[in-house]
């Protein structure tokens, strides 16, 4: 899979036995250093924007923990297109780096397993129905500039303009 360099031992001690989660240092633990994804069409598709930077458009593996990559055949990452992760049924948590300024309609929906997301501070623009049917969703855990929140939560950063209907 995404994690390569992933303490597993110490990933599962952020998770007491009564199924509470220490999603700081979860996702802190899961980012660990992680490789710059390349080539393009293995786990993940993706198209480059007019910019030169890339939108995932398209996600094909099975693992229950995902980083997404900052960068795909050496250009940066900054958008989460439209439905791609949509449906994915085994996918627990994913951890969306910094960079990304956009996360697509549908993005998520229908990931009735996904538990926990990280996104970054700089998060503009999240769509309608991003998280839709994610009936197994705990926690939206910011990684920079938010203080941990006891039990189940969803935090925005400054930085987010538009929330998209149903999101």
């Amino acid at each position: 899979g995404l994690l390569l360099g992933t303490d597993w031992e110490a990933l599962k001690g952020t998770i007491s036995a009564d199924g509470t989660v220490d999603w700081k240092n979860f996702f802190s633990i899961l980012r660990g250093e992680q490789p710059e994804y390349d080539p393009i069409g293995d786990v993940f598709k993706a198209h480059e924007l007019p910019d030169g930077t890339m939108m995932i458009t398209e996600y094909m593996g099975s693992s229950e923990m995902v980083v997404i990559p900052q960068k795909i055949s050496g250009k940066r990452v900054v958008a989460i297109g439209e439905g791609a992760f949509a449906n994915n049924q085994t996918l627990q948590y994913v951890s969306v780096p910094s960079g990304i300024t956009s996360i697509g309609n549908h993005a998520f929906s229908g990931c009735s397993s996904l538990k926990g997301v990280e996104v970054p501070s700089g998060l503009e623009e999240i769509g309608s129905y991003a998280f839709s049917d994610c009936v197994s969703l705990e926690s939206l855990y910011m990684s920079d500039g938010f203080a941990d929140a006891p039990g189940k939560g969803v935090a925005f950063p400054y930085s987010l303009q538009t929330l998209g209907d149903y999101a």
